[in-house]
């Protein structure tokens, strides 16, 4: 991409990149580190064309390996209801959509974007 002169990235990064979350230090510090590579890459390809940005899911129906316990927890669900404005989980499918935006004409002068997808969690 920055050889031709165009192009858009777009990485999946984690709202524990934006709030911190009990017991998960390590992935939001590696979540943390994409969206400063997004940042980086932006200003460094930017002016050769290149647009990099992420979306940042919340909560979603779909369990990252390992976390099943973690999801399957009744009082975590019934506190993240709480704090999601939109009161429950992402669907996979709804990541799409941001996603397109980012690779396409629409979004021809946005770089450098850490996008929350996540019914409203990061705003409470």
């Amino acid at each position: 991409m920055v050889d031709q002169g165009s192009g858009s990235i777009v990485f999946t990064s984690s709202t524990a990149s934006m709030v911190g979350f009990d017991t998960l230090v390590a992935y939001g510090a590696s979540k943390g580190g994409v969206d400063q590579m997004v940042r980086q890459l932006a200003v460094e390809w930017g002016p050769r064309g290149v647009r990099v940005n992420a979306i940042n899911p919340g909560y979603t129906t779909h369990d990252v390996r390992g976390t099943e316990a973690r999801h399957a927890d009744a009082a975590l669900n019934e506190t993240m209801r709480r704090m999601t404005p939109m009161e429950r989980r992402g669907e996979p499918r709804e990541f799409a959509g941001p996603a397109v935006f980012f690779l396409s004409d629409a979004a021809a002068f946005v770089t450098g974007v850490c996008l929350a997808v996540d019914g409203g969690y990061c705003a409470m």
